[in-house]
Parts: C-alpha cells; sequence; structure tokens
C-alpha cells in the first residue's frame, strides 16, 4: 500500500505544480481590464432619449432614432428596428458610429446604455468589466421588454446589433429571445474560447513550454473553470457563458464581422462561434486591415452596404407576434 500512496502524493504535488502557476496567469488575463481606448460620444439632438426600469431597481437610459421623412407632413415608415448594443465603455450614442447607414436608409434604431455604464443608472458593487456576465443580458432583456411595451416599436421587426461585449451580450439575446430575427456582431466574442486562446498564449511566460505539451485539453478547460469560481467569489458576479446559447442561433441568419489585425478578439475565436452556432445562415466577414472594433474606420463603404444589404434581407415591416423570453435571464 506504500506505493500507492506514494502514487497519489506524487500526482497530487504535480497537480499542484500545473495548476498554481497556471491559475495565476489565467486569473491575471481574466480580471485584467484591457484598455480598448473608447470615447463615448456625446449627445445627439437627432435622438430622441429613452428609459426603461431593469432588476434592482435600476434605470436604464438610451437613445431612440426614428425613420427621417422625406415628404413634408407626412409621417416616414420603418424598414424594421435594430435593438444597438455598445461596447464595453462606450455609450448609446455611439449608435451612430455604426448604425448611421441604417437609420440613412430608414430603420428604426434603439441603443442603450448597461448598468453602470453611460447614462444609466449604477448598481453598487458592481464594476463593470469586459466580459459578459448575467447583468448585461438581463439589461439587453429589459429593452426587450420596453420594446414590447411600445405600441409603435413592438409592431416592427427586430434585429440585433452589437459590438465587442455588446456584441455578446447581442448574440445571448438572440439566442434567447424569439422575437429577434437576426443578429450582426462586430468584434463579439465568448468568454470559454478567449479565456482558452489567451491562456494558452500566455501561459509560456510561467510553465515550461516542454511542460505544457503535456497538459491535455480536458485539464486546462477544467482549470480554467476554477478560475472563473475563483474570479466569481472574488467579484460576486457571474460570467455568461456564450457557448452554451450560441446552438439555439442555429435556425437564424447571424453574421459575424471580425478584425484580422485584432490582436484581443483574433478571427480564430470568431470562427469558433461560427462553429459553434452551426447550420448555414451563420456568415463571417474578416476584414483585414482591421483591429478591434475597426472594421468599419477601415472599410466603412463596405460595412455600411453590408449591413444594410444583411438587415434589409431579414428585417421587414410587418408585424411580429409578441412572445416570451424563451428562458429566464435573471
Amino acid at each position: 500500500m506504500g506505493w500507492v500512496i506514494g502514487v497519489i502524493i506524487a500526482i497530487f504535488v504535480v497537480e499542484v505544480a500545473v495548476r498554481a502557476p497556471f491559475i495565476r496567469v489565467c486569473l491575471g488575463f481574466v480580471e485584467n481590464i484591457p484598455n480598448f481606448g473608447v470615447e463615448p460620444a456625446t449627445p445627439d439632438p437627432n435622438a430622441e432619449r429613452i428609459e426603461f426600469p431593469t432588476s434592482h431597481g435600476l434605470t436604464l437610459r438610451g437613445s431612440l432614432y426614428q425613420p427621417r421623412s422625406h415628404v413634408p407632413d407626412e409621417p416616414a415608415s420603418s424598414r424594421g428596428l435594430v435593438l444597438f448594443c455598445p461596447e464595453y465603455g462606450g455609450n448609446h450614442w455611439m449608435a451612430m458610429q455604426y448604425c448611421q447607414a441604417l437609420w440613412d436608409v430608414g430603420f428604426t434604431v434603439l441603443s442603450f446604455d448597461f448598468r453602470s455604464q453611460g447614462d444609466s443608472d449604477t448598481l453598487e458593487k458592481y464594476k463593470p468589466i469586459h466580459w459578459l456576465t448575467q447583468y448585461e443580458v438581463t439589461d439587453a432583456s429589459a429593452a426587450m421588454q420596453f420594446i414590447e411595451q411600445h405600441d409603435e416599436l413592438s409592431q416592427l421587426e427586430l434585429g440585433v446589433f452589437g459590438i465587442s461585449r455588446g456584441g455578446s451580450a447581442a448574440l445571448a439575446i438572440a439566442a434567447l429571445e424569439k422575437r429577434v430575427k437576426c443578429v450582426v456582431t462586430d468584434s463579439a466574442f465568448s468568454a470559454d474560447s478567449m479565456m482558452i486562446y489567451h491562456s494558452k498564449r500566455w501561459a509560456p511566460l510561467v510553465v515550461p513550454a516542454w511542460l505544457l505539451r503535456l497538459v491535455p485539453d480536458f485539464h486546462i478547460h477544467s482549470t480554467l473553470k476554477i478560475v472563473q469560481w475563483v474570479s466569481r467569489f472574488k467579484s460576486g458576479y457571474k460570467y455568461f457563458i456564450l457557448e452554451k446559447v450560441l446552438p439555439k442561433l442555429r435556425s437564424k441568419p447571424v453574421f459575424l464581422i471580425s478584425g484580422k489585425r485584432d490582436t484581443y478578439v483574433p478571427p480564430v475565436i470568431t470562427d469558433k462561434m461560427r462553429k459553434r452556432v452551426g447550420g448555414d445562415r451563420v456568415e463571417t466577414w474578416i476584414v483585414k486591415k482591421a483591429k478591434h472594433n475597426m472594421a468599419r474606420s477601415v472599410l466603412t463603404e463596405e460595412y455600411d452596404e453590408k449591413l444594410v444589404g444583411f438587415f434589409a434581407r431579414h428585417l421587414s415591416v410587418e408585424k411580429t407576434p409578441a412572445s416570451t423570453t424563451a428562458e429566464p435571464v435573471e
């Protein structure tokens, strides 16, 4: 029996030796917020200010861009409604930096700030991070409820468009809400895929390369779960695992945009999400010279053309029957 105990002790020592430094690296990556250099936009006189309630007694605020009429004294008809989810560090006034072409051709655009961001109320003890949490998904659900209760907006076909973390929230709410007909994202990402990719990228700084090559993928995945539990215990909020709901989008049109020069959310992450969604209704566009969130700046005309074309194909002005959330997001 002595040798059995010795083997168990040896395995335990190896486990600690491998996991401990890897956990430190992963935890540092998970909790370190990159400097995206996002500059929030200023108020736009073309927009109508809106607000609506969400959980924890908070009020979320945003902007509504109604189509402009080109005929005097006649109201403009809308080609459909696009719910815009801004990136981490941005605000709802940034909608026209991405949606200008949609508004110009007659789409209604609704944008809002997540809790503890922009003009929306702050949740005590919640410091927003670049990862998608249950809070952002709950806030997107509150925006959906506002749309359903609005006399005009509830009559329009609905699509969702999001940037970076806002894109992750857009994918989540599109998967959970039957009401959403289609979704577009720019530089969106899923937490698990990102954590695995960057952990492997930076782990050689503290773990010998030869040892890392011997570690099976399931061991890395389980270690990352431990990292998420530790981070959740420290912060008090729960990361939203996008991978679990992406397959629900299989029957919906999905358009994933990514920058080839994006070092934070590389195209391989976009491809993993495409495969996770599956089916033949998901398409991707990798913009060659674009960095994170910069695809429209690099190819503005083509970006706008693709964006308008996608929503024009998949939205109409016909009424969509109201439906409840497919799954609770609280």
